[in-house]
């Protein structure tokens, strides 16, 4: 061990979004298109469960499961676990599965029905921040958030 040196540590927090962040950009979301109501679902499930970019984007329909109000998602090293999320995020992501009108396994379709992709999930966030007046951090501030307690299944903004 003394040849290992130790871990570097950050002198500072790395940025993550609040749930007033959250909430203007959910609320800047008009919902007038199946788009809109994928975007709003995907960043309220974002921050709602804390998950990473890519097991977001792996959500499938059948691991919903509705009851509970969890999903299976599958992370590093292909681990599986559940996460939960609020009442709200429920309605939302079944709002928007029954508007795209399409029986894919994928939860989140971007364009071409096909699953949405890491890059496609950033461009979106990136491009809905910026719509919001909200300074885009990254993809990855939202799990940061979830974990600093700002969020959590105690979801309360709009986007319904």
């Amino acid at each position: 061990m003394d040849k290992v040196d130790p871990p570097k540590i950050p002198d500072a927090i790395q940025a993550y979004y609040l749930p007033h962040d959250v909430e203007v950009m959910v609320n800047a979301i008009d919902l007038l298109t199946p788009h809109d109501n994928r975007d709003a679902a995907i960043i309220m499930v974002l921050f709602d469960t804390g998950v990473r970019a890519a097991e977001h984007c792996g959500m499938k329909v059948e691991n919903l499961n509705w009851e509970e109000g969890t999903i299976l998602v599958t992370g590093k090293a292909d681990k599986q676990r559940r996460v939960s999320f609020g009442q709200q995020s429920v309605q939302t992501i079944d709002r928007y599965l029954k508007i795209r009108m399409n029986e894919s396994d994928w939860v989140w379709l971007a364009s071409a029905n096909k699953p949405f992709a890491v890059n496609g999930l950033r461009m979106m966030l990136r491009r809905r921040f910026d719509a919001a007046g909200v300074k885009f951090q990254s993809a990855h501030a939202s799990r940061r958030g979830f974990r600093h307690g700002a969020f959590g299944c105690r979801w309360t903004g709009g986007g319904s």
